[in-house]
């Protein structure tokens, strides 16, 4: 492979990290949780963010503003698919610019292994989202009428925007 087919490489690589962060956003943040996961009182209330937060503040919904406290799974991995794609984009751009073989081989690996590590992280995080979900939803299954009320008053009080 010669230099500039990696070159090329590298920009598909990023285009394609651009494109899962896309997904990314457009699935779980505009869409809302609440439409992916079960609907458990007990996996909210349990893994929502504080309003303050930074990473609750990256984005906001159709169904609330941007204070409106969001998961905490969803908002790290969105966090970490950014840092990724800042990433591949600097090395991406330097790959571009210095166009010496040495330094465009060492970018084209990097990229793969750091396309491949997010990738791996983002099916993961898919299956342990859903494994939680479902614990707390045999969980709230198991809560009495009033257990389940003050449970949701606490909610309201902590999260009204929710």
């Amino acid at each position: 492979m010669n230099i500039n087919e990696m070159i090329s490489t590298t920009w598909a690589l990023f285009v394609f990290w651009l494109l899962i962060c896309v997904f990314y956003y457009m699935r779980w943040v505009l869409a809302g949780s609440s439409f992916t996961y079960d609907p458990s009182i007990v996996f909210y209330h349990k893994y929502l963010l504080d309003k303050k937060s930074i990473l609750n503040k990256l984005y906001f919904t159709k169904k609330s503003t941007y204070t409106s406290p969001r998961i905490k799974q969803t908002s790290f991995m969105f966090g970490l698919f950014l840092c990724i794609l800042v990433i591949l984009l600097i090395f991406t751009v330097i790959s571009t610019i210095i166009n010496n073989e040495t330094v465009t081989l060492f970018v084209y690996y990097f990229n793969i292994v750091l396309v491949s590590l997010g990738f791996i992280s983002f099916l993961i995080s898919i299956f342990v989202i859903r494994y939680q979900a479902r614990k707390c939803m045999k969980k709230q299954l198991l809560f009495q009428d009033s257990e389940l009320s003050e449970l949701l008053k606490e909610i309201k009080e902590r999260h009204p925007d929710f």
